[in-house]
């Protein structure tokens, strides 16, 4: 095994061991995709910005000029 690669492996499994480390659980953890580990859920109730009904109606052109 080369140096090169030896490196690459290294540096591959310290770098998974550090985001597993950071994520607060163990190398197991990760790989088995634990149901306890997941992010809350975000709440389902939304507040829209603004209703379609409360829209001002748009303004209406002008009347055309008079033909001569």
């Amino acid at each position: 095994m080369t140096n090169l690669r030896r490196f690459t492996l290294l540096a591959i499994s310290g770098i998974g061991i550090a985001t597993a480390l950071w994520a607060g659980s163990t190398p197991t953890t990760v790989l088995r995709a634990d149901s306890t580990t997941t992010s809350p859920t975000p709440p389902t109730t939304l507040t829209p910005i603004a209703p379609p009904s409360s829209a001002p109606p748009a303004p209406s052109a002008p009347p055309a000029p008079p033909l001569p």
